[in-house]
């Protein structure tokens, strides 16, 4: 089971992370480092966006040691 705070699902509901259908952590942070990638802007900087999932990541995964 992956343990999730309502804040970080509010996170992920804004992205349209569908956090429900994973079983596995790796999935689910597999899913959210797909999303990062389209927000990078044309010369491979990160937008605030990425900044954001990428803290929620390293949260999610923190959590879930």
């Amino acid at each position: 089971m992956i343990r999730l705070t309502d804040e970080q699902k509010k996170i992920l509901d804004k992205y349209s992370i569908e956090y429900a259908k994973f079983d596995e952590v790796n999935d689910l942070l597999d899913s959210i480092n797909d999303t990062m990638l389209t927000f990078v802007d044309n010369n491979d900087e990160p937008l605030p966006q990425f900044i954001e999932l990428e803290n929620l990541y390293d949260s999610i995964y923190n959590s879930n040691q």
